[in-house]
């Protein structure tokens, strides 16, 4: 409870949906397990200072990754939860490794992560306007549309990044 009583532990807490919601979310992550699941938020807090996760990736760099990111949210469930779809047919590993630092996808991708979290609170926001609770949503709800992929999508520098990134996301984003 420390870390969390400190501006930016409640700060991060509320972009995870408010207390509850983010201590949900450690604990379930870490099978209930207390002493691991604040370990792994005060990592997540520690992380995001030192990363300046508050900032954003700014829009300049938004403006240019996202034509070549190949996912995009799609409403939601009848849960309420995000929904987003990747469709590797419009991954284009070559141009993202010509066009950006893997720090730059890094902070793209820590900036798609916070806005799934953004569609989350406004889905919890609906939800608790409809009398629903909190409780029913299931954090974002991922499709991967594999249709359409071929060799060029088999670039073990891009697999790697994308391994990195979602090993990123398990790290500090659960139940994302």
């Amino acid at each position: 409870q420390g870390l969390l009583n400190t501006p930016t532990g409640e700060a991060m807490a509320q972009r995870f949906g408010g207390v509850d919601r983010c201590l949900r979310r450690f604990l379930a992550a870490t099978q209930n397990r207390m002493d691991e699941a604040e370990k792994r938020f005060n990592a997540t807090l520690q992380w995001r200072v030192a990363n300046a996760v508050d900032e954003g990736c700014g829009p300049e760099l938004w403006r240019r990754v996202r034509p070549y990111w190949p996912a995009a949210f799609h409403g939601q469930a009848k849960d309420l939860s995000p929904v987003q779809y990747f469709d590797i047919s419009h991954l284009h590993p070559q141009a993202l490794k010509s066009r950006f630092t893997e720090s730059e996808l890094r902070r793209f991708w820590v900036e798609w992560l916070e806005t799934g979290l953004g569609l989350q609170r406004a889905s919890l926001n609906e939800q608790e306007g409809a009398g629903k609770g909190a409780a029913a949503q299931h954090g974002t709800i991922n499709i991967y549309d594999l249709q359409g992929m071929g060799r060029q999508h088999l670039d073990m520098g891009i697999i790697r990044l994308f391994v990195r990134l979602i090993d990123l996301a398990q790290q500090h984003y659960p139940d994302n």
